[in-house]
């Protein structure tokens, strides 16, 4: 078993089928896989985590992964994305007002 603030992995066997009680805090974010599948996560016992598994040896590894770091990343890579093209058409060159000015001679 590896238990992290983020990450909990659990091997299990089980003889038949069965639901896996984490005793962690059911909340909105977390992910389950069982054999890197996705798995369902059903709120057990009104406080914890259950996930299915059937008969056999497994890997069940439960994510956290928030919608606010998910929105957060996005926007993030939104807003590197506008930096660089802003940063490409600032460099891209341009004659100026000035330079058009110089090349005309005023009677």
């Amino acid at each position: 078993m590896a238990y992290e603030p983020t990450r909990v992995a659990v091997e299990v066997v089980s003889a038949r089928p069965a639901l896996l009680i984490l005793n962690d805090t059911f909340y909105p974010g977390w992910r389950a896989t069982v054999d890197g599948r996705s798995a369902p996560i059903y709120r057990a016992n009104f406080l914890f985590r259950g996930v299915p598994v059937q008969p056999g040896d497994h890997q069940v590894v439960f994510e956290y992964v928030p919608w606010s770091f998910r929105i957060g990343a996005a926007l993030s890579i939104i807003g590197m994305t506008g930096a660089l093209f802003l940063g490409l058409w600032g460099s891209i060159d341009r004659p100026s007002d000035f330079s058009r000015r110089l090349g005309r001679t005023e009677p």
